[in-house]
């Protein structure tokens, strides 16, 4: 966790904030820094699994312009997601890039 983040956690737990709370206030503000940036999300529900580009954060939910999943009908489409739905996340950064599965994507982004 990035210093920034850890002192976040520290200040809302100096409050007597409620842990769940401050996880919450926590998780808001990483997807709010990584807006813009590439992500892949696990989710219990429906569709799964989504990777896509973090468009915006408001309040507890996050919203994902959808890149690629395994319903190809949504792909392209913007969902909103709540922080307590996912599992397992993943923001793409410099040395950690999140493999890009969608050919027309990877067209584009070449130029073609």
């Amino acid at each position: 966790m990035s210093n920034h983040l850890n002192k976040l956690a520290q200040d809302l737990a100096d409050t007597s904030m409620a842990i769940n709370d401050i996880r919450q206030a926590v998780l808001s503000q990483t997807f709010e820094d990584a807006i813009g940036k590439r992500v892949l999300v696990m989710t219990p529900f429906f569709p799964f699994l989504i990777i896509g580009e973090i468009k915006n954060v408001k309040s507890d939910f996050i919203i994902i312009s959808i890149e690629t999943t395994h319903i190809q009908e949504i792909e392209g489409q913007r969902i909103r997601i709540h922080i307590d739905d996912i599992d397992v996340f993943h923001i793409e950064e410099d040395g950690s890039p999140i493999p890009r599965f969608n050919e027309a994507e990877d067209h584009h982004k070449k130029g073609g």
